[in-house]
């Protein structure tokens, strides 16, 4: 594998209450929840080889999340875990994710439940430094960029697609991060409250 394709750092978000999923995650985090043999998290740990590694995660799973990781690849230094003091959603999650992440690192930032294999996108966008991008699936089930920014300052939607048919699908890909730390945290600032993830 070409190791310039490799992004610096990966941000997962394993917080979140999950409620809409009901007696699935009574007892457990959804990042947690064994899809194919293996939790979900896990997945996403695998399938994008990030050099260095932030799980945000509840106060409820923090334990959980550290025990599982830590039994599955062992001692390591590259994973970090931030918890996010309480449930603000997933814009203060990507905040908390971002803090420390380096200005010009490629990042990407993923929601621990997105089971999509986004490797070839996450190297796809890699390769095409001037923009950054959020992935949507489209009716087909393939996925698409749905917005970006152009240069590294300011927001621009991408042109022809409507939100309307597509799902989000929980993947961001910046060469930007402190861009979007700053925007969530101009975001948060308000203290608006977000739905949990």
């Amino acid at each position: 594998k070409d190791d310039s394709l490799r992004p610096d750092h990966l941000v997962v978000l394993a917080g979140g209450n999950a409620t809409r999923l009901g007696p699935i995650t009574a007892t457990m985090s959804k990042a947690l929840v064994t899809v194919g043999s293996k939790p979900m998290i896990i997945h996403q740990l695998l399938g994008i080889d990030a050099r260095r590694v932030t799980v945000v995660t509840s106060p409820t799973n923090t334990r959980q999340v550290g025990t599982l990781i830590q039994r599955t690849f062992g001692d390591n230094d590259w994973v970090r875990i931030v918890e996010q003091p309480r449930a603000r959603g997933p814009v203060d999650a990507i905040r908390l994710g971002l803090a420390g992440v380096m200005g010009n690192e490629y990042t990407v930032i993923i929601m621990a439940d997105s089971l999509y294999d986004f490797a070839t996108e996450v190297e796809t966008a890699i390769q095409e430094p001037a923009r950054d991008w959020v992935a949507t699936l489209e009716a087909g089930g393939q996925p698409e960029r749905s917005f970006c920014w152009t240069d590294g300052e300011n927001w621009e939607d991408s042109a022809d697609w409507d939100p309307t048919d597509r799902i989000f699908t929980g993947l961001i890909v910046t060469k930007n991060p402190t861009v979007w730390r700053r925007e969530a945290a101009d975001i948060m600032s308000d203290d608006n409250q977000f739905d949990e993830i």
